[in-house]
Protein backbone atom coordinates (compact mmCIF):
# COMPACT_ATOMS: atom_id res chain seq x y z
CA UNK A 1 0.00 0.00 0.00
CA UNK A 2 2.77 2.62 0.93
CA UNK A 3 4.50 2.08 -2.58
CA UNK A 4 0.98 2.73 -4.73
CA UNK A 5 0.57 5.55 -2.59
CA UNK A 6 3.84 6.68 -3.24
CA UNK A 7 3.38 6.61 -6.98
CA UNK A 8 0.50 8.06 -6.76
CA UNK A 9 2.09 10.90 -4.97
CA UNK A 10 4.42 11.53 -7.93
CA UNK A 11 1.77 12.70 -10.32
CA UNK A 12 0.02 14.62 -7.38
CA UNK A 13 3.63 16.12 -6.37
CA UNK A 14 4.14 17.62 -9.92
CA UNK A 15 0.81 18.96 -10.59
CA UNK A 16 0.41 20.76 -7.35
CA UNK A 17 4.25 21.84 -7.73
CA UNK A 18 2.85 23.29 -11.44
CA UNK A 19 -0.01 24.71 -9.30
CA UNK A 20 1.69 26.02 -6.76
CA UNK A 21 4.05 27.69 -9.22
CA UNK A 22 1.41 29.01 -11.62
CA UNK A 23 2.04 32.99 -10.25
CA UNK A 24 5.88 33.00 -10.18
CA UNK A 25 6.33 31.15 -13.23
CA UNK A 26 4.19 33.73 -15.35
CA UNK A 27 6.09 36.21 -13.64
CA UNK A 28 9.16 35.02 -14.75
CA UNK A 29 8.04 34.25 -18.26
CA UNK A 30 6.61 38.13 -18.27
CA UNK A 31 9.65 39.37 -17.80
CA UNK A 32 11.21 37.03 -20.60
CA UNK A 33 8.43 38.76 -22.59
CA UNK A 34 9.55 42.61 -21.87
CA UNK A 35 13.13 41.26 -22.39
CA UNK A 36 11.96 40.29 -26.37
CA UNK A 37 9.81 42.82 -26.54
CA UNK A 38 12.69 45.39 -25.72
CA UNK A 39 15.56 43.72 -28.20
CA UNK A 40 12.73 44.29 -31.14
CA UNK A 41 11.08 47.27 -30.18
CA UNK A 42 13.05 49.47 -28.17
CA UNK A 43 15.95 51.04 -29.95
CA UNK A 44 17.63 52.35 -26.70
CA UNK A 45 18.20 48.83 -24.97
CA UNK A 46 19.68 47.52 -28.49
CA UNK A 47 23.54 48.30 -27.68
CA UNK A 48 23.06 46.61 -24.37
CA UNK A 49 21.70 43.21 -26.24
CA UNK A 50 24.44 43.64 -29.32
CA UNK A 51 27.16 44.06 -26.28
CA UNK A 52 25.85 40.33 -25.06
CA UNK A 53 25.74 38.33 -27.98
CA UNK A 54 29.16 39.86 -28.73
CA UNK A 55 30.29 38.56 -25.64
CA UNK A 56 28.64 34.96 -26.18
CA UNK A 57 30.18 34.95 -29.42
CA UNK A 58 33.52 35.75 -28.56
CA UNK A 59 33.22 33.61 -25.43
CA UNK A 60 31.30 30.92 -26.78
CA UNK A 61 30.77 27.86 -24.24
CA UNK A 62 32.68 29.67 -21.38
CA UNK A 63 30.37 32.04 -21.28
CA UNK A 64 27.55 29.75 -21.27
CA UNK A 65 29.16 27.98 -18.09
CA UNK A 66 29.31 31.40 -16.49
CA UNK A 67 26.17 32.80 -17.03
CA UNK A 68 24.18 29.76 -16.31
CA UNK A 69 26.44 28.87 -13.12
CA UNK A 70 25.66 32.53 -11.73
CA UNK A 71 21.98 32.23 -12.53
CA UNK A 72 21.41 28.27 -11.34
CA UNK A 73 24.03 28.27 -8.21
CA UNK A 74 25.16 32.11 -7.34
CA UNK A 75 22.12 34.09 -7.66
CA UNK A 76 19.72 31.60 -5.71
CA UNK A 77 22.03 31.01 -2.60
CA UNK A 78 22.80 34.63 -2.69
CA UNK A 79 18.86 35.48 -2.50
CA UNK A 80 18.67 32.31 0.25
CA UNK A 81 21.05 34.07 2.50
CA UNK A 82 19.80 37.76 2.07
CA UNK A 83 16.27 36.64 2.51
CA UNK A 84 16.11 33.36 4.79
CA UNK A 85 19.60 33.51 6.69
CA UNK A 86 19.42 36.85 7.23
CA UNK A 87 22.95 37.63 5.63
CA UNK A 88 24.11 34.76 7.66
CA UNK A 89 26.54 32.80 5.53
CA UNK A 90 26.74 29.39 6.88
CA UNK A 91 28.77 25.96 5.81
CA UNK A 92 25.68 24.57 3.73
CA UNK A 93 25.60 27.61 1.85
CA UNK A 94 29.85 27.00 0.29
CA UNK A 95 28.43 23.44 -0.17
CA UNK A 96 25.44 24.20 -2.06
CA UNK A 97 28.24 26.35 -4.39
CA UNK A 98 30.42 23.61 -4.72
CA UNK A 99 27.94 21.23 -5.70
CA UNK A 100 25.11 24.14 -7.71
CA UNK A 101 28.44 25.80 -9.29
CA UNK A 102 29.69 22.66 -11.35
CA UNK A 103 26.27 21.22 -12.11
CA UNK A 104 24.35 24.25 -13.83
CA UNK A 105 27.51 25.21 -15.44
CA UNK A 106 27.81 22.12 -17.17
CA UNK A 107 23.74 21.47 -17.77
CA UNK A 108 23.66 25.25 -19.04
CA UNK A 109 27.06 24.24 -21.55
CA UNK A 110 24.81 21.61 -22.85
CA UNK A 111 21.78 23.61 -23.71
CA UNK A 112 23.95 25.95 -25.20
CA UNK A 113 24.89 22.77 -27.28
CA UNK A 114 21.11 22.09 -28.03
CA UNK A 115 20.80 25.78 -29.18
CA UNK A 116 23.45 25.70 -31.78
CA UNK A 117 22.52 21.94 -32.62
CA UNK A 118 18.93 23.08 -33.24
CA UNK A 119 19.68 26.37 -35.51
CA UNK A 120 21.56 24.00 -37.27
CA UNK A 121 18.67 21.68 -38.05
CA UNK A 122 15.58 23.72 -38.22
CA UNK A 123 17.75 27.87 -39.25
CA UNK A 124 17.54 30.44 -37.52
CA UNK A 125 14.40 31.93 -38.35
CA UNK A 126 11.36 32.73 -36.15
CA UNK A 127 8.35 31.22 -37.58
CA UNK A 128 5.53 28.94 -36.14
CA UNK A 129 6.99 25.72 -37.74
CA UNK A 130 10.52 26.25 -36.76
CA UNK A 131 9.53 27.46 -33.27
CA UNK A 132 7.50 24.21 -32.78
CA UNK A 133 9.77 22.00 -33.97
CA UNK A 134 12.39 23.63 -31.58
CA UNK A 135 10.32 23.68 -28.32
CA UNK A 136 9.31 19.98 -29.59
CA UNK A 137 12.87 18.68 -29.36
CA UNK A 138 13.82 20.83 -26.23
CA UNK A 139 10.83 19.67 -24.07
CA UNK A 140 9.77 16.37 -25.23
CA UNK A 141 13.11 15.04 -25.86
CA UNK A 142 16.28 16.77 -24.40
CA UNK A 143 14.17 17.64 -21.24
CA UNK A 144 12.60 14.14 -20.56
CA UNK A 145 15.57 12.15 -22.03
CA UNK A 146 18.50 13.64 -20.24
CA UNK A 147 17.92 17.17 -18.53
CA UNK A 148 15.56 16.45 -16.01
CA UNK A 149 16.44 12.93 -15.00
CA UNK A 150 20.26 14.12 -14.48
CA UNK A 151 19.15 17.60 -12.60
CA UNK A 152 16.84 15.72 -10.56
CA UNK A 153 19.14 12.53 -9.59
CA UNK A 154 21.99 15.18 -8.72
CA UNK A 155 19.88 16.53 -6.36
CA UNK A 156 18.86 12.98 -4.96
CA UNK A 157 22.52 11.97 -4.75
CA UNK A 158 23.38 15.37 -3.17
CA UNK A 159 20.38 15.00 -0.47
CA UNK A 160 21.96 11.54 0.62
CA UNK A 161 24.95 12.61 1.65
CA UNK A 162 26.56 12.10 -2.02
CA UNK A 163 26.30 8.29 -1.60
CA UNK A 164 25.49 6.41 -5.03
CA UNK A 165 24.76 3.00 -3.28
CA UNK A 166 21.41 4.96 -1.57
CA UNK A 167 20.26 7.24 -4.57
CA UNK A 168 20.21 4.64 -7.11
CA UNK A 169 20.82 5.17 -10.70
CA UNK A 170 18.87 8.07 -12.79
CA UNK A 171 17.66 6.13 -15.53
CA UNK A 172 15.96 2.95 -13.08
CA UNK A 173 12.02 2.85 -13.65
CA UNK A 174 11.36 3.48 -10.29
CA UNK A 175 13.42 6.98 -10.07
CA UNK A 176 11.74 8.01 -13.55
CA UNK A 177 8.05 7.37 -12.65
CA UNK A 178 8.29 8.49 -8.54
CA UNK A 179 11.29 11.26 -9.06
CA UNK A 180 11.52 12.39 -12.01
CA UNK A 181 7.79 12.38 -13.24
CA UNK A 182 6.94 15.14 -10.68
CA UNK A 183 9.59 17.74 -11.74
CA UNK A 184 8.95 17.36 -15.27
CA UNK A 185 5.48 17.45 -15.31
CA UNK A 186 6.20 20.84 -13.16
CA UNK A 187 9.03 22.17 -15.60
CA UNK A 188 7.03 21.70 -18.69
CA UNK A 189 4.18 24.43 -16.99
CA UNK A 190 7.65 26.97 -16.70
CA UNK A 191 9.84 25.63 -19.49
CA UNK A 192 7.58 25.40 -22.68
CA UNK A 193 6.61 28.99 -22.50
CA UNK A 194 9.75 30.27 -21.47
CA UNK A 195 11.75 28.49 -24.54
CA UNK A 196 8.97 29.43 -26.92
CA UNK A 197 10.11 33.06 -25.96
CA UNK A 198 13.90 32.05 -26.35
CA UNK A 199 13.87 30.70 -29.65
CA UNK A 200 12.44 33.72 -30.51
CA UNK A 201 15.60 35.52 -30.21
CA UNK A 202 19.04 35.00 -32.46
CA UNK A 203 21.01 32.36 -31.35
CA UNK A 204 23.50 34.71 -29.46
CA UNK A 205 21.09 36.03 -27.23
CA UNK A 206 19.31 32.20 -26.38
CA UNK A 207 21.30 31.66 -23.26
CA UNK A 208 21.39 35.00 -21.54
CA UNK A 209 17.44 34.94 -21.51
CA UNK A 210 17.50 31.11 -20.85
CA UNK A 211 19.61 32.06 -17.32
CA UNK A 212 16.77 34.44 -16.72
CA UNK A 213 14.52 31.27 -16.36
CA UNK A 214 17.02 28.80 -15.09
CA UNK A 215 17.24 31.24 -11.89
CA UNK A 216 13.66 31.07 -10.85
CA UNK A 217 13.91 26.75 -11.90
CA UNK A 218 16.86 26.36 -9.77
CA UNK A 219 14.93 27.60 -6.84
CA UNK A 220 12.30 25.53 -7.66
CA UNK A 221 14.10 21.96 -8.43
CA UNK A 222 16.02 22.59 -4.95
CA UNK A 223 12.73 22.91 -3.53
CA UNK A 224 11.03 20.15 -4.62
CA UNK A 225 13.90 17.51 -3.60
CA UNK A 226 15.47 19.18 -0.96
CA UNK A 227 12.92 21.09 0.99
CA UNK A 228 10.27 18.32 0.92
CA UNK A 229 10.08 14.50 2.20
CA UNK A 230 11.28 11.81 -0.22
CA UNK A 231 9.25 10.78 -3.06
CA UNK A 232 11.25 8.08 -3.95
CA UNK A 233 12.86 5.57 -2.53
CA UNK A 234 14.96 3.02 -4.23
CA UNK A 235 13.90 -0.25 -4.40
CA UNK A 236 16.53 -2.95 -3.65
CA UNK A 237 16.77 -4.44 -6.80
CA UNK A 238 17.93 -0.85 -8.32
CA UNK A 239 20.82 -0.39 -5.65
CA UNK A 240 24.45 -1.05 -6.57
CA UNK A 241 25.44 -4.43 -5.05
CA UNK A 242 27.99 -3.68 -2.10
CA UNK A 243 31.50 -4.51 -2.55
CA UNK A 244 32.30 -7.64 -1.13
CA UNK A 245 34.49 -7.03 2.26
CA UNK A 246 38.69 -7.46 1.79
CA UNK A 247 39.91 -10.46 3.02
CA UNK A 248 42.43 -9.74 6.83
Amino acid sequence: MANGRTRTSGWKAGLGAARANLVPGLLIQSAMLAVLFAYYYWGSARAFFNTVAGWKQEYGYGFAFLVTAFAGAILPEILRIAIFQRGSFRRQNLLNLLFGIPLWGIMGSCVDALYRGQTVWFGGGVTALVLLKKVAVDQFIYTPVFATPVIVWAFEWKKRHFSFRETGTPFAPSFLKLAVLPALIASWGVWIPAVSIIYCLPLPLQIPLFALAECFWSLLITYMVSERPALYEPPPGELPEPEPAAAV
